[in-house]
């Protein structure tokens, strides 16, 4: 007689329900079990390949953590075994993002006279996201402003800076986040520059003049 043994198929299992913020990675646990190590199983996002290579689970208990960044249902797909043994997954995992906050100038360029101050306003778009917010303003590269915004305005808050120093005038894009550290999104820079003194050019009427006459 012939005798027949086989191996125990290995079985995957995907669970977490995260919230994170946008554009940053959230962990989701991966845990397989069964058969022979290491292992190797296909993740979705909504039911679809999330990546074209497998993940690889070498770990001798079986255990992934994976960090994904967008938002959506992760579910498990043809998980094998080093014997190359198919079986079965289970369970999904849920992430979510965060709202995130818009920034931006409420001018796209400002002219100001030699020796003159300008106050530039920005504004602050809450998306959902929570209060405060803080604002970080470059000028020409270089940290030039840093600011709490409060909740001033119906879903959002603006604020006002001086400057006497022409440049190029941005919101930086890490230096702008929400009360839970995220970040949120800025607009396009803003130029201030100093507009040209005028000229005065006097010219002498043609002909003589007595003196103490007048030109």
């Amino acid at each position: 007689s012939v005798s027949v043994r086989h191996f125990e198929a290995p079985s995957a299992s995907l669970e977490g329900e995260v919230t994170a913020c946008a554009g940053q990675p959230a962990e989701i646990s991966v845990s397989v079990s069964g058969g022979q190590w290491p292992y190797s199983v296909g993740l979705l996002l909504n039911g679809k390949p999330y990546k074209k290579e497998p993940l690889l689970v070498t770990r001798p208990d079986g255990q992934l953590t994976v960090a994904v960044t967008e938002q959506g249902r992760y579910s498990l797909q043809g998980v094998r075994d080093a014997r190359r043994c198919k079986g079965k997954t289970s369970g999904e995992a849920v992430v979510r993002q965060y709202a995130r906050s818009r920034a931006g100038f409420a001018q796209s360029s400002h002219t100001m006279c030699a020796g003159s101050a300008v106050d530039i306003s920005v504004s602050v778009t809450s998306e959902g996201s929570p209060p405060p917010w803080q604002v970080t303003v470059l000028r020409d590269e270089h940290f030039f402003a840093a600011k709490a915004v409060t909740n001033s305005t119906a879903g959002g808050g603006t604020f006002t800076f001086s400057t006497r120093q022409p440049g190029l005038f941005k919101l930086s894009q890490e230096g702008f986040v929400d009360a839970r550290g995220c970040s949120g999104t800025v607009g396009k820079p803003m130029r201030v520059t100093v507009a040209q003194l005028p000229t005065v050019r006097v010219t002498p009427a043609s002909g003589s003049v007595c003196e103490g006459g007048e030109v």
